[in-house]
């Protein structure tokens, strides 16, 4: 999914797990919208709206050559990428009912059924579903199935760079979560250069809403390793260190 600005000149390319709601509802409003509704779910609903204000929504899915070629040459282009482990510890957390739907289903059921008797306060929490699934189906076992089972089932799992498709555009600015506050700032320059009044001045509170340190089973070398295997792309080319990192890393939904 990605959202172009033909008022003000830019392209911003969603990457799941990298704070994507909320810099989706932070462009919406640069666009005089305000959603009453999760921003996700309002893109789907009112696209016809989105036109008048100069905003467009879509895929890359059927699009040609001359469509990068365009964006290439005439938008200001921007994404946001995130520590593979961090971004595997977040789809773990928050859409592990997605993978276990279909491939470990005893653990998705057992754990769907904690969530329905936990009361109508959990129903609709992917959250919560995620955590009553996970009793069932330990950190571990769920990096061992992606490594059987692959990452395309799911964009959330997709590789960042399946996601951005680096070959065909050429991104001007590429934020990272882990240094969201510098990068904002970056991003800021240019997007008031674009004549953007409301840019990303009180953004970084929102997506720094939620530090956690990733957990003790990732300091687990064969996990550890699998991570790195699945995920060898992104590594390399967003120049994030094969190591575990010691340090607390974002974690937004």
């Amino acid at each position: 999914m990605f959202l172009q600005s033909d008022r003000f000149g830019f392209f911003y390319k969603e990457t799941p797990k990298c704070g994507s709601t909320t810099l989706i509802h932070h462009i919406l409003r640069m666009h005089g919208i305000e959603p009453e509704m999760n921003p996700r779910r309002f893109l789907r609903k009112h696209s016809s709206r989105l036109k008048s204000h100069g905003l467009r929504y879509g895929s890359f899915r059927g699009k040609s050559d001359l469509f990068f070629a365009d964006l290439n040459r005439s938008y200001f282009t921007f994404s946001v990428v995130r520590n593979p482990y961090a971004r595997t510890w977040s789809n773990y957390c928050n859409k592990l009912n997605r993978y276990t739907a279909r491939y470990a289903k005893r653990a998705y059921l057992a754990g769907k059924l904690k969530q329905f008797l936990a009361g109508p306060g959990a129903w609709s929490r992917a959250n919560a579903a995620s955590k009553y699934i996970a009793e069932y189906l330990p950190l571990a076992d769920f990096v061992r199935g992606l490594g059987r089972h692959g990452l395309r089932f799911d964009t959330h799992y997709w590789t960042l760079c399946d996601l951005l498709q680096p070959h065909r555009i050429n991104y001007d600015f590429i934020l990272k979560l882990e240094a969201i506050d510098h990068d904002l700032k970056l991003l800021n320059q240019h997007l008031k250069g674009l004549g953007v009044k409301a840019a990303c001045d009180r953004l970084s509170q929102q997506l720094n809403q939620s530090v956690a340190v990733l957990p003790e089973p990732f300091r687990d070398r064969e996990t550890q390793n699998l991570v790195h295997q699945l995920y060898q792309d992104d590594f390399s080319l967003f120049h994030y260190a094969a190591d575990y990192p010691t340090a607390s890393l974002a974690a937004v939904a």
